[in-house]
């Protein structure tokens, strides 16, 4: 609830629900739908052994369909082990990949022929993530997702800038901008 009301405050914009979605949700949910078809814009490729579990993304470029650990590499990318290739833009790049992947989710997963697979994905979603939205909600908003025009959703980055240099990496946010946004 503090990030309800750091958000609230920062934005002025008042939050009622959260929902908090952690790497196996993401993983389940694209697994329940059958994989995300999106266009991976270059050679991902990234190796961790020391993260827990060690995290290994392998993807070419091109438009494929993503299973859910292949997805969940395509999110958490940021750059190449040896720099060749990274988002020009940094971490904002990977923010709106990462938004161009729900925009590409949510239109697929709201197609109407994965109607069928809808009340199984709202129930993994459940019995993956925290929230405070109650059930029928989001049952509700499963059943009445098909008639929405998500071609139409529109997602915004907070506008500032990254800090560049030697120690921890922060990100600036332009109150004007942000509250022009």
């Amino acid at each position: 609830y503090g990030a309800m009301e750091t958000i609230r405050n920062f934005s002025g914009v008042d939050i009622e629900y959260f929902v908090v979605f952690d790497y196996d949700a993401v993983s389940a949910m694209v697994d329940t739908l059958g994989g995300v078809e999106v266009e991976v814009p270059f050679r991902m490729e990234y190796d961790d052994p020391t993260d827990n579990p060690p995290l290994h993304i392998d993807l070419e470029p091109g438009v494929q369909t993503l299973k859910g650990k292949e997805a969940l590499g395509f999110l958490r990318w940021r750059h190449n082990n040896d720099y060749s290739e990274q988002y020009a833009e940094g971490d904002v790049g990977r923010v709106n990949m990462q938004q161009y992947f729900l925009k590409q989710f949510v239109s697929q997963a709201t197609d109407l022929k994965n109607l069928p697979k809808s009340t199984r994905l709202a129930k993994t979603m459940m019995d993956h993530t925290f929230t405070n939205l109650p059930n029928v909600e989001v049952f509700s908003a499963a059943a009445a997702a098909p008639r929405v025009e998500f071609e139409e959703m529109e997602t915004y980055t907070v506008p500032g800038y990254g800090t560049n240099g030697s120690g921890p990496a922060y990100f600036i946010a332009d109150q004007e901008g942000t509250e022009r946004l």
